[in-house]
């Protein structure tokens, strides 16, 4: 009697716990479906999309184009979030993964990303190839980046002709277009024979006044050193060799000097403007 009172206890002892394993199991089965599903997926995605974590928000963008690989919307977060985590070359990757067999058919949002990987990516000749090849690629859109194309690519009398014929483009850059083309460029040659006649003038004339009067003083006073060891001791003395060899060396190396200032400062100036392009253009991004 005893032995059957305890086994009946341990039946229902036995009963109570598989139903509590049981439960819990379909809980946590509840609970997983119900935390990788594709709504609850993209919902803790874009979080990490809109609050700027886009490494960990790639990785849940490959989840879900994984899950639903006919969404476009998931493609292109996908590749931008690899474009602003400065992951350009993955970025390249995943678009051509995706849309290489209609890379001229694509809709206009995802063009523009297109456009914006080779910009930050300085490929301007593979920009310039889609604008005239793309298909779907609307007209102001197009225009914005043929302009952004001519800034980054210094072209700035092309840039001014298209300012000239399109409305609505940034103002600022009208500003650096008409900077640019008011830039008084210095001549290398002239540069050079203006230190030619008078050591040291062709660098004043670039803009390099303290090396101008630095390379004056050096030449006249070594030429002085050279008179007046000529003078003094003769021509087979060594002291008039040594300071006309000096003076000799440094005036030619100043004439060449002269040259490269005005080189230098040529392409400061279109740096300048090729920054502040970059910053206009990269900030829009």
């Amino acid at each position: 009697m005893i032995s059957t009172k305890k086994a009946d206890f341990f039946m229902i002892r036995l009963n109570k716990i598989t139903l509590v394993l049981a439960g819990m199991f379909c809980s946590f089965q509840l609970f997983s479906q119900n935390l990788f599903d594709e709504t609850n997926t993209f919902k803790f995605t874009d979080y990490l999309f809109k609050t700027q974590q886009f490494n960990l928000a790639s990785q849940e963008y490959e989840r879900l184009v994984i899950m639903v690989p006919s969404n476009l919307n998931y493609k292109l977060s996908l590749i931008q979030c690899y474009r602003l985590s400065n992951n350009y070359t993955l970025a390249e990757k995943r678009f051509s993964d995706f849309f290489s067999d209609s890379l001229f058919l694509l809709p206009n949002s995802i063009s523009e990303e297109f456009l914006k990987i080779k910009l930050l990516q300085e490929n301007l000749p593979s920009a310039q190839s889609f604008i005239n090849q793309s298909i779907r690629l609307d007209l102001p859109t197009k225009l914005h980046y043929q302009e952004c194309i001519y800034l980054l690519g210094r072209k700035w009398s092309k840039s001014d002709s298209l300012l000239q014929h399109v409305q609505g483009l940034d103002p600022r850059f009208s500003t650096i277009t008409k900077e640019a083309l008011a830039i008084r460029y210095k001549s290398p040659f002239l540069a050079a024979t203006f230190s030619t006649i008078l050591p040291g003038s062709g660098k004043v004339y670039t803009g390099y006044w303290k090396d101008g009067l630095i390379a004056f003083f050096f030449v006249a006073a070594n030429s002085w050193q050279a008179y007046r060891g000529f003078s003094k001791y003769g021509v087979n003395n060594a002291h008039g060799w040594i300071f006309g060899g000096i003076g000799t060396g440094f005036y030619f190396g100043n004439i060449y000097g002269s040259w490269k200032s005005a080189v230098r400062r040529n392409k400061k100036a279109n740096n300048d403007l090729y920054k502040r392009s970059q910053d206009i253009i990269y900030s829009g991004f």
